[in-house]
């Protein structure tokens, strides 16, 4: 391109040159400018074309550059999508298989499991879901059980309601053998848990016009023996063959309206030495 245009310029520049032979002054000068100015014209023209040109061939190349990068960029995001996909398939049917395996486990389990099992749930049952029956069967309950019954039995006293106690089965049933003592304390005790009667051994053996050793004082007087002591023991501790007497009398030593009274409003029990037992 370069050679043709060279040669192109030479043969314009002799073609003037000859043109121009004979010419004045004033008609050289103007046949120059006309020939300086053909020739901008002409390599403006030039230019322009291999502008055009070049433009052209730019605009397609990026033109196909991106086609190529479209092109590229939609196979990448194909490519992305289809590994999404299998991904997500694989992660699906791995759930799927596991939930599978699971169901299959919890659902049919072997007869070597359910004879696995069995002891297990025997040994985690607990005593409340026992039925009576079963409890007793277990080693020591029974003697267990009376002990826990003796112990709710046993009353904690304070130290007064303690000496108020002795005193009365003192001087009540002195002269009584050691049953006799244990079933006064019984009947001082039923009323203490008795709703008819104060919630106290103090309440209890002072209420008004109950006991006589009281109304004379003899219960102030009296010396507390060891048989005694042991005979509220024992009836604190659970021994109770009163049958639920809240009262008792000696019919003997009794004022007569005070006997018409047990008879007529009592139930009577049973009659224990000089003591009869009322309730």
């Amino acid at each position: 391109m370069k050679t043709l245009w060279n040669s192109f310029l030479q043969t314009v520049i002799q073609f003037v040159r000859d043109l121009f032979t004979g010419l004045t002054k004033a008609m050289h000068r103007n046949a120059v400018l006309m020939t300086a100015g053909i020739s901008v014209v002409t390599m403006i023209a030039c230019m322009a074309g291999d502008l055009h040109v070049g433009g052209h061939n730019a605009l397609v190349a990026f033109a196909e550059t991106q086609e190529y990068r479209t092109e590229a960029e939609t196979e990448l995001e194909e490519a992305d999508s289809m590994e999404l996909a299998t991904d997500k398939e694989d992660a699906e049917n791995e759930f799927t298989e596991n939930e599978h395996m699971n169901e299959t486990e919890s659902v049919a389990p072997t007869a070597e499991d359910a004879e696995e099992t069995e002891p297990v749930t025997e040994a985690a049952k607990t005593f409340a879901d026992m039925t009576e029956e079963e409890k007793m069967e277990l080693p020591g309950y029974e003697e267990e059980t009376e002990a826990i019954v003796e112990a709710e039995k046993a009353m904690v006293l304070s130290d007064s309601d303690y000496d108020t106690l002795l005193r009365i089965v003192q001087a009540e049933s002195g002269g009584c053998d050691i049953i006799g003592k244990i079933l006064v304390a019984n009947v001082i005790l039923n009323r203490v848990d008795s709703d008819e009667f104060p919630n106290s051994i103090h309440g209890v053996v002072y209420q008004k016009s109950q006991f006589s050793p009281v109304i004379d004082g003899s219960i102030n007087r009296c010396k507390v023996s060891e048989e005694t002591r042991e005979a509220v023991e024992r009836a604190l501790n659970g021994e109770d063959p009163s049958e639920g007497a809240l009262y008792f009398m000696n019919r003997s030593r009794s004022a007569a309206k005070n006997v018409r009274w047990f008879d007529t409003k009592l139930s009577f029990l049973f009659k224990h030495g000089e003591h009869e037992f009322f309730k």
